[in-house]
């Protein structure tokens, strides 16, 4: 009993990380639109939420659950 216990929380931790990326993924992307967007030449800005975008993707997929909805 103690081991269903334990496996149960190990995939509520996993689908909280899922879920955490998730957010962030998509708080990321809206991020990314709005400085593209209000881009002025020389800001290069938006490399640094491209580059944590790029992370949060990578972290998804190697969590095995890239789908965002």
């Amino acid at each position: 009993m103690e081991h269903c216990s334990f496996t149960g929380r190990a995939i509520w931790l996993k689908r909280s990380s899922v879920d955490a990326l998730r957010s962030r993924l998509l708080d990321l992307q809206a991020r990314l639109q709005g400085q593209i967007q209000s881009l002025p030449l020389g800001n290069e800005g938006w490399l640094d939420t491209e580059r944590e975008l790029n992370a949060a993707e990578a972290a998804l997929s190697q969590l095995g659950d890239w789908r965002l909805g």
